[in-house]
């Protein structure tokens, strides 16, 4: 009997051990799962993260992308502008070195033939404007020549540039400049041979009595005129004094209202006075294709 009882005590032992065993090994496997139920939860969120990381990346990739087309969109458009602009000054240029050498051969051809002719560029006039403009130009030179027959023998009389400019204002009728007397009083009017008149608003007949004072100034290379309300009839007077100068190779007509008739007048003072290397014309009305026109000559001087 106590035999019987000791393997029931045993039975029930192991039976108990054996449950205790499974229960360790089912909370074991159950502590086991909740982890990794955990840990795939925290890898869940971490890939989210990952993924919400690379949507970022990938929009900030994307709008990076669209700015550098338009940007690249945007500078292929400045070129396309340019390459147009550039062709176009290359057509002007071509069409005007075509008719600058047709005018040179014309000449050419009348010097080895030995026939006495000016070359003239020819204006085709079209408005009444443009030829009363023509016309008056001539009476401007004839009046300036007239004059200057008649007041050069009285050149002794003036004893300084300040009495040949008094003198030809009021000849002129035109008020002296007042900064302009203080110039030529002091013997700054040229300085390192330059007589800088820009900005003293001369006006059309203003400059007669100044240009009168820059054709006795036989040191004077450089003459500005720049911004000074000019109009033709003012740069024509220029160029009829500049035509005979001893020493003036650069004129500054720049920022002044003139135009054809004054272009003109300058092509004709460039061929008659090859000491002439030099002409601004920045800001006039004058046209891009007499400019041009202009400069070819001015190239043959030099």
């Amino acid at each position: 009997m106590e035999v019987e009882a000791n393997i029931e005590a045993n039975v029930e032992a192991n039976v108990e051990g054996e449950k205790e065993v499974a229960v360790e090994a089912e909370t074991e496997v159950a502590v086991e799962e909740k982890e990794e139920e955990k840990e795939e939860e925290e890898q869940t969120a971490n890939d989210e993260e990952n993924n919400e990381a690379v949507k970022e990346e990938e929009e900030e990739e994307e709008e990076e992308t669209k700015e550098e087309t338009k940007e690249e969109e945007e500078e292929e458009e400045e070129t396309k502008e340019e390459e147009e602009v550039e062709e176009a000054e290359v057509e002007t240029e071509v069409e005007v070195d075509a008719e600058v050498e047709a005018e040179v051969e014309a000449e050419e051809e009348e010097e080895e033939t030995k026939v006495e002719a000016e070359v003239e560029a020819e204006v085709e006039v079209k408005a009444e404007v443009e030829e009363e403009e023509e016309e008056r130009a001539a009476s401007i030179v004839r009046n300036y020549h007239e004059t200057k027959t008649s007041l050069d023998d009285d050149d002794e009389q003036f004893g300084s540039l300040e009495e040949v400019y008094i003198h030809y204002s009021n000849q002129y009728n035109c008020k002296p400049n007042t900064l302009i007397r203080k110039s030529l009083k002091n013997n700054s009017f040229v300085e390192d041979g330059v007589v800088d008149l820009s900005k003293n608003f001369i006006g059309k007949n203003g400059i007669k009595p100044l240009m009168e004072v820059v054709k006795r100034c036989t040191n004077v290379h450089t003459l500005s005129i720049k911004n000074n309300g000019l109009r033709n009839e003012g740069a024509i007077y220029v160029c009829n004094v500049a035509k005979t100068h001893p020493s003036l190779v650069s004129i500054d007509f720049s920022e002044n209202a003139i135009s054809l008739t004054a272009a003109d007048e300058i092509l004709k003072l460039i061929r008659e006075n090859p000491k002439i290397v030099q002409i601004n014309l920045n800001g006039t009305r004058i046209e891009v294709k007499n400019k041009l026109r202009i400069e070819k000559y001015l190239q043959k001087n030099q």
